[in-house]
């Protein structure tokens, strides 16, 4: 029973809404008049901050399996309830609207047990957004990732969820009829959600009104919890809607870390890593200061454990996101965390992604042999029988020796790595797997077959706009080599067109600005100067030609390849214009870069026929 409540006493105080925006990069006036024509081209198209997860998961610790059931009894503190119900206040409206819905109807919600358990669980969600699936998700078992590096299920019943809420969850109709009864006291609202679920909706105000109602909100609390950890995707392979199903429960993840932070106290171990390993799980989503503040968090619980998977994978997280700083530099020797003792083949699979991620962080620094050996250094413990977890990573590593060769110029040696011999050995990751994809298309733009690599990456990108995910940085990678590849048959009003949309989402996106958001900003910027300067629109081209060694340079890839290409293909467009200052300097510099750098292979066609296109224009070739 909830115990009674004097709403004259309460005073409530709504806070106002959360805005959530990007802050947009400036562009130059020189861009004014192309800006103009071009936002007629990508008229009525809008843009979203989205941000791409990648992956990676695992469960028990070491080697023992996680429980969540303890034998600690949550006790909830004078500061506790503060926190969670903080002093509120209302107009007078409001107050009305409380006591004419609040007080009279809980008596009567409370007289059902499944609408008594709902509105207690959900007030410590996210109120403003409860997908209605993620409480039919309850009952299921969670899929993870186990210490023999296989696939892992843990029941419902495992993890320390009360007799009360566990009845719930285990009867979809028996959600639908609590749900009804908290809409029919207008305690709730809903709208429509995804998977043809509603989308439940508490107000803030009701919310604190409730909590304050109840006689154990600490409880609450953690049931809140451990229902969220239980529900969160925890990897790719194992959960086939990985993506979707993250980017819509990332919001409660944020909230039991707050959870966490009240309670953390009274929680059991198990618990405090489980959640440890459902923040590294989330550390994938959102932008970079919500993933450095999971880090720190995950950081805090496992300082003092005995080295274990957690530890690698936390190493792995940070290597991460280090290598994603522009100007980052990564020192090999401290890549490799101190567990030597009953390495298991999760822990290894996890470090054969962290030895990824470091090869990674070698290619975009141009040091491609030393990428490939770090790859090499990786082996499965059994070569006979390796893990699932150990051969996915294995094929994860060949992808990205296809892409060594790619930008090595061994075109036919990468088209043979990144087509993928059978459907089965297709199956990576989502993100793994349209990178394959992208680059792929890439090497068959370079062999003359763009409208394969059309074919190709127009089936996928339409899988994800099914989605509603084509433009997280994965699509936006794929979107990218469809505009190259259009570029490459001449079909220059629709790659234009493609490259103007990203342009919007681009910018969204620029206040989390990082190495592979600023390749695509390259890759955006040279194609739509080779847009304008195949369209022979001069003075445009020469502004989006300046504009793409702008961004080289925030890459960090000054008086590199790039910056050669671009040189010559300025003074090409100046020499059509008539402005012939500055042209014999440009060419000099862009010959001296030759001459230490040769050709090279990093973006589709610019080290190729692009380069002998301007070449043969300018009537000039570097000895």
């Amino acid at each position: 029973m909830s115990k009674t409540c004097d709403l004259n006493q309460i005073h409530i105080k709504v806070d106002p809404p959360l805005t959530r925006g990007c802050k947009k990069r400036k562009r130059s006036n020189s861009l004014e008049s192309a800006t103009d024509r071009r936002a007629s081209v990508a008229n009525g198209h809008g843009s979203k901050n989205l941000n791409s997860p990648d992956y990676e998961r695992s469960y028990n610790y070491k080697d023992s399996s996680i429980a969540f059931v303890s034998d600690d009894k949550v006790t909830s503190s004078p500061s506790t309830i503060q926190q969670s119900s903080p002093p509120l206040h209302l107009n007078r409206t409001a107050s009305a609207v409380i006591a004419n819905h609040i007080q009279p109807n809980l008596e009567q919600i409370e007289k059902s047990r499944a609408a008594s358990t709902l509105w207690k669980l959900l007030c410590f969600l996210d109120v403003a957004n409860v997908p209605e699936f993620m409480l039919m998700r309850g009952k299921e078992s969670q899929k993870i990732w186990g210490p023999s590096g296989e696939v892992q299920e843990i029941r419902v019943n495992q993890i320390g969820l009360d007799d009360d809420v566990l009845w719930l969850l285990s009867d979809d109709l028996r959600i639908r009829e609590a749900i009804e009864r908290l809409e029919a006291t207008s305690l709730i609202t809903s709208e429509p959600g995804a998977y043809n679920r509603g989308t439940l909706i508490l107000d803030t105000a009701t919310q604190a009104q409730l909590i304050d109602c109840m006689d154990d909100p600490s409880k609450w609390r953690l049931q809140a919890l451990i229902l969220v950890c239980h529900t969160f995707p925890m990897h790719p392979y194992v959960e086939p809607l990985y993506g979707q199903l993250g980017r819509l429960q990332i919001s409660h993840i944020q909230h039991i870390a707050n959870h966490y932070r009240i309670l953390e106290a009274s929680l059991s171990r198990p618990i405090k890593l489980k959640v440890a390993e459902v923040l590294l799980a989330a550390s994938y989503f959102l932008d970079i200061s919500w993933k450095l503040e999971a880090l720190t968090t995950v950081r805090a619980i496992i300082i003092n454990e005995p080295p274990g998977y957690l530890h690698v994978w936390k190493k792995l997280r940070e290597c991460t996101l280090t290598g994603l700083e522009i100007k980052s530099q990564i020192d090999e020797s401290a890549l490799w965390p101190v567990i030597h003792e009953q390495l298991d083949a999760r822990s290894n699979a996890l470090y054969g992604q962290l030895m990824l991620a470091y090869a990674t962080h070698q290619i975009r620094h141009e040091k491609l042999s030393h990428a490939s050996d770090v790859l090499n250094s990786f082996y499965p413990l059994n070569n006979d029988h390796p893990s699932t977890m150990e051969l996915l990573i294995l094929k994860k590593m060949e992808v990205t020796r296809g892409k060594i060769d790619r930008y090595q110029g061994n075109f036919e040696h990468a088209r043979t790595r990144l087509t993928p011999p059978s459907d089965e050995d297709a199956k990576l990751d989502g993100v793994r797997g349209r990178h394959r994809i992208s680059h792929l298309a890439g090497v068959l733009c370079e062999l003359g077959e763009s409208r394969k690599a059309e074919k190709l990456l127009r089936q996928e990108i339409g899988i994800m706009e099914k989605m509603n995910s084509q433009y997280i940085s994965s699509g936006r990678c794929l979107q990218l080599s469809l505009a190259e590849a259009l570029l490459e048959q001449g079909m220059l009003e629709e790659a234009e067109k493609i490259y103007l949309k990203l342009k919007q989402i681009i910018e969204n996106c620029s206040s989390d600005f990082n190495i592979v958001l600023g390749i695509q900003n390259l890759r955006l910027w040279t194609g739509l100067a080779r847009v304008s300067h195949c369209a022979r629109r001069w003075s445009e081209a020469v502004t989006d030609w300046e504009k793409a060694l702008s961004v080289s340079e925030d890459c960090n890839w000054k008086a590199g390849f790039i910056e050669m290409v671009i040189c010559y293909s300025i003074s090409h467009a100046k020499s059509e214009l008539g402005e012939l200052k500055d042209v014999k300097a440009n060419i000099a510099k862009a010959d001296d870069i030759c001459r230490r750098k040769g050709r090279q292979f990093w973006l589709t066609g610019l080290g190729t026929h692009w380069l002998d296109f301007v070449w043969a224009s300018l009537g000039h070739k570097p000895i």
